[in-house]
């Protein structure tokens, strides 16, 4: 590695060391370096304090908690899949079943979803959207985009699809 990474990476040990050595050219650049022994511990905390301080951020908490509750729902069947079973609905949000009739109670009683029982299976209960649904879910993904329209600012565009590629490179990995 060399002292320019290890140096940034050292000048801040929550902030902007692992975006430092990103823009050395350590990571993503097109150099195959890799990391000395001992230093991924280093990394690892680094990169676990930023994802601490971005998950916990109040724009974000905001951001994360629509995801797995009632916009996430909304959102899933309006871009994904309507009509979906409450049992898939569940599975793909990754949410607790009572959280999910919780959400859909709620979602139902605003009138932005309709519940209705398979006449196969009765255990079965089908979730689909209704019009208000479709507006409210366009309503929320607008204010979202607005609360992070100021986030790519802050970036040039190349910066941009280069944190969007690493950010994919990340949800591939596995431990």
């Amino acid at each position: 590695m060399s002292d320019g990474v290890s140096a940034a990476a050292e000048s801040n040990k929550i902030g902007g060391g692992i975006a430092e050595t990103i823009e050395s050219g350590a990571i993503g650049g097109g150099m195959a370096e890799t990391i000395e022994t001992g230093k991924t511990e280093e990394l690892g905390e680094e990169l676990f304090n930023l994802f601490a301080q971005v998950l916990n951020s109040p724009k974000n908490r905001k951001f994360l908690d629509s995801i797995r509750g009632e916009y996430g729902v909304l959102w899933y069947l309006w871009k994904v899949e309507n009509n979906v079973s409450a049992g898939d609905l569940k599975e793909q949000l990754h949410v607790v079943p009572g959280r999910m009739t919780d959400i859909l109670t709620s979602l139902e009683s605003k009138k932005l979803i309709v519940r209705t029982k398979d006449e196969i299976d009765r255990r079965v209960v089908h979730v689909t959207i209704t019009p208000e649904g479709i507006e409210e879910v366009q309503k929320r993904r607008e204010d979202i985009h607005e609360d992070y329209k100021g986030l790519f600012s802050a970036f040039k565009y190349e910066e941009a699809k280069e944190f969007i590629r690493l950010l994919r490179v990340m949800m591939t990995y596995k431990s």
